[in-house]
């Protein structure tokens, strides 16, 4: 059998496993296959029908960069991707966060330690660590004004100065902490909990305003709004919360279903986002609408993020893939082999034109992303 009807099998058996995706939007190199076989010739070919995945980006341009391949959809505001640097860890890494001004890189791995990277030089300037190892990670954030980075084990949050490596404010959260987030006024900290609890502090006082009771259950991610206006979280039984914090009132759950695990908000606090087992979902916020994406068969949505300009829905997987979704039309552009494990954090320079992510292949990679026409 030759390359092209290799392709050409492989790709008929992935089409004919994901029809509810073409309904969806899937990429546009579900529809084209037949187009561009000469593109997956040869060596290419050979690497493409090793796997599924491949055989379905068969339409789309395939670049290869220093460690990645990356599948571009014809129809798409073309993207340029590379890898910038890896990080060797010395453990599986789950976490993974950048400062507000671009400074820092922070990743948090199983054993409950965080590292504080220079972004420029890739060398530690600050870490973290629990005086009992921990089973796993430990949540972390910066302050938006870079100064500070804020680290909690078990129910003790600590705000930390990078500059001086001192603590500058300890909170006593109680229950143990599973999600922190600042707001972009450094006004207020939210920290969520193993038993579906949502603290918000006021930072310069270092005081608790307001307790919030999500599902039953582990708050796995927590957001507040840019407007600092409200609160979301995305709790172990399948819904995302959001909360009012001026008045402390109940806005609205949005049911993603179970094994939800990650939630973004957009610029203008208008869109929500809410990741979990094979899918993601984009919410608007006043009418309750929703639109379901769904990740390749037989992946497992890991993480997901929005880009600064919110543009496109980053979606990462128990495959070590990459996807960028265009946040419009629902197409999106493909990394693979971009890390060897899952990959469970996505974090974005708040400038945008990088990202990074971790994995448990104990690697932390840098990436950069730019438009085509910008190179």
């Amino acid at each position: 059998m030759s390359n092209d009807e290799t392709i050409s099998n492989l790709s008929q058996q992935y089409l004919d496993k994901l029809p509810q995706d073409r309904e969806q939007g899937y990429p546009e190199i579900l529809t084209k296959l037949q187009e561009k076989h000469e593109l997956m010739r040869g060596r290419r070919a050979q690497e493409i029908v090793s796997n599924e995945d491949y055989a379905a980006a068969a339409a789309q341009t395939l670049t290869q960069g220093s460690g990645l391949r990356a599948f571009i959809g014809s129809l798409l505001e073309p993207l340029c991707f590379d890898l910038v640097d890896t990080l060797p860890q010395g453990a599986a890494t789950y976490k993974v966060a950048y400062s507000h001004d671009g400074k820092y890189i922070a990743t948090g791995d199983g054993r409950g330690n965080a590292y504080v990277f220079d972004a420029a030089t890739r060398r530690i300037v600050f870490q973290k660590g629990l005086e009992v190892k921990a089973l796993m990670s430990s949540p972390f954030c910066f302050t938006p004004d870079g100064q500070s980075f804020i680290f909690a084990s078990g129910g003790l949050v600590q705000v930390c100065d990078i500059a001086t490596k001192t603590v500058r404010r300890s909170l006593d959260h109680k229950s143990g902490v599973s999600a922190l987030d600042v707001s972009n006024d450094c006004r207020l900290l939210a920290s969520g909990d193993f038993c579906g609890t949502v603290h918000i502090w006021d930072l310069e006082q270092g005081v608790k305003t307001k307790e919030f009771i999500a599902g039953d259950g582990y708050i796995y991610d927590v957001k507040i709004s840019p407007d600092s206006c409200f609160a979301a979280a995305i709790c172990d039984d399948g819904y995302a919360y959001t909360w009012n914090l001026k008045t402390g009132d109940s806005h609205a759950k949005f049911h993603h279903e179970k094994r939800a695990r990650s939630v973004a908000l957009s610029s203008d606090g208008k869109f929500l986002v809410t990741g979990g087992d094979s899918s993601f979902k984009v919410w608007d916020r006043d009418t309750g609408a929703c639109i379901t994406y769904s990740e390749a068969t037989g992946s497992a949505l890991t993480a997901l993020s929005m880009t600064p300009d919110d543009r496109w829905i980053v979606t990462a997987s128990n495959r070590g893939s990459i996807r960028f979704w265009d946040r419009m039309t629902g197409k999106s552009h493909c990394i693979v082999d971009a890390h060897k494990q899952t990959i469970y954090s996505i974090a974005f320079k708040p400038r945008g034109g990088y990202f990074v992510t971790v994995s448990g292949d104990m690697t932390v990679r840098i990436w950069s992303y730019v438009p085509r026409s910008q190179t």
